[in-house]
């Protein structure tokens, strides 16, 4: 609403007869208090528009406009200040003599920058009558700079001809939007949403945006408090087609996916930085996504220590509070195959590396579908690795429910080898004794376990049924570490 407002006050004034009062101050100044007066005609939300003072700098080409206040029924706004400073070509041209002589017949034209200072706002929900709620926000200062318009476009606007939204695609730009300490409120407070600062650099009104950046924003939710110290999200392109179906429809999620892949990815990098929640205890230093490519469908995402605490899980984890979390994650699709590599490294934990081949499309099942589709999605290539930093350990003293001395865990790691061999002993198990092998050898000996699905073989959840053909189709391959379990779990902080 902020931006709507200001876009009105420049357009009229920019557009609309200012740049005559180059000719005498004293004119220019009667035509913004026009112009001023004149926006609730323009727009509907305000019936009421004054300011207390005009001042009009010739030789600077500046004009101020103290005290701006706009109201209506069910909102009101008001700027301290406001700095308009138009562009040489575009105030001449409102000058209708010289309009022909100055006004190029194609390309851009400089209408200038705009500056707004210490703007407050009010904003009454409409859907609550019997009980009023509101939202307030206030901003210490915002500055539109390098804004361009098409020079057709511009000599529209001062004929005053009817223009609707769609004509103003890709015919405005700006190359810079900004603002400083803002903050959202509603009353009875429920939400309180403040910004150190919101900046949009090279901002084309055809949903291009070469950079949006948000830098110290706090949030509080009833109840939910939330922080960040930075977001940027690079690139953005936001398809006309995609904005008008989402406006005026409720698309489906496959047509709404179909829509986003049919062109350039959204936006080519989004980070966040430095995320804490203080309800959920979690705590986030980086999180990237990086989206490569639409034809095919190519993204990466890294997240740096991420720290959650271990009670959110549904399980124990016997000597640790809090886990600290790095993933690298690398997906593509081509046709009718997904391609997946990702590296989680849990401290204190393991690293999971994986590189998987498969042909389901788990971001765009049907509920209905989920289940056979999973269980019968071909996998034709297949590589996880498991390197242990202390997670057996911890996962085997969580099985000691009563306690894990000297003498319970050599007991349980003596019943634990004996299962396996059991197990690796029965007729039906023989074709997987080296996968029972490796798996002792990780049990007893924590190191790295290696998984690979062999060159040329296929593989579906369904093949887990089929002992034979799982043992033919995947290896299994240990190598122990330098210290066994049992050292490791007596080591460990006792309950």
């Amino acid at each position: 609403m902020k931006k709507t407002v200001i876009a009105g006050i420049a357009g009229g004034v920019l557009a609309l007869g200012i740049a005559g009062g180059y000719l005498l101050s004293s004119m220019a100044e009667r035509a913004v208090r026009d112009q001023i007066e004149a926006l609730p005609s323009k727009m509907s939300a305000y019936d009421k528009a004054v300011c207390d003072a005009v001042e009009v700098s010739l030789p600077l080409r500046t004009i101020r406009i103290s005290n701006l206040r706009l109201k209506g029924p069910a909102q009101e706004i008001a700027y301290q200040e406001v700095i308009l400073r138009p562009g040489l070509v575009a105030a001449l041209s409102s000058v209708p003599v010289l309009r022909d002589i100055v006004l190029p017949s194609s390309g851009f034209i400089a209408l200038g920058d705009i500056e707004a200072r210490n703007i407050t706002q009010r904003i009454k929900d409409q859907r609550s009558q019997a009980n009023p709620r509101y939202v307030n926000g206030a901003a210490a200062s915002l500055q539109f700079s390098g804004i361009d318009m098409d020079a057709p476009l511009y000599a529209a606007l001062l004929e005053k001809k009817p223009l609707a939204e769609k004509d103003f695609l890709g015919k405005l730009k700006l190359s810079r939007i900004e603002g400083r300490q803002l903050r959202f409120q509603t009353t009875p407070p429920t939400f309180d949403c403040s910004l150190d600062v919101f900046r949009m650099n090279n901002v084309n009104l055809d949903g291009r945006i070469g950079l949006l950046e948000i830098s110290g924003a706090t949030l509080h939710d009833e109840g939910e408090s939330l922080n960040f110290g930075r977001l940027s999200i690079s690139e953005v392109n936001l398809p006309p087609q995609l904005m008008e179906t989402v406006a005026s429809t409720q698309p489906t999620p496959e047509i709404l996916r179909q829509l986003i892949l049919a062109s350039a990815p959204l936006f080519r990098n989004m980070t966040l930085e430095n995320l804490a929640s203080k309800q959920q205890d979690i705590t986030l230093r980086l999180f990237s996504l990086d989206w490569l490519g639409n034809a095919p469908l190519h993204t990466v995402t890294r997240i740096r220590q991420l720290s959650l605490p271990v009670g959110e899980l549904t399980f124990n984890i016997p000597g640790m509070e809090r886990l600290l979390v790095d993933l690298d994650a690398d997906r593509k699709e081509q046709e009718e195959w997904f391609f997946d590599k990702f590296t989680l490294d849990i401290a204190d934990i393991g690293r999971f590396d994986s590189d998987i081949e498969h042909s389901c499309d788990f971001g765009s099942l049907a509920a209905s579908q989920d289940l056979r589709a999973i269980l019968f999605a071909q996998i034709r290539k297949a590589f996880l690795r498991y390197e242990d930093k202390g997670g057996v350990a911890r996962l085997l003293d969580s099985q000691l429910r009563g306690g894990s001395d000297e003498r319970q865990t050599d007991a349980f790691l003596e019943r634990l080898s004996s299962d396996l061999a059991a197990l690796a002993s029965q007729p039906e198990y023989q074709p997987l004794q080296s996968h029972i092998a490796a798996l002792r050898t990780t049990l007893l000996t924590p190191g790295t376990l290696e998984l690979r699905l062999k060159d040329g073989a296929t593989l579906s959840l369904t093949d887990l049924q089929d002992i034979p053909a799982l043992s033919s189709k995947v290896e299994a391959t240990a190598t122990p570490g330098k210290e066994n379990v049992r050292e490791q779990i007596l080591r460990l902080p006792r309950r």
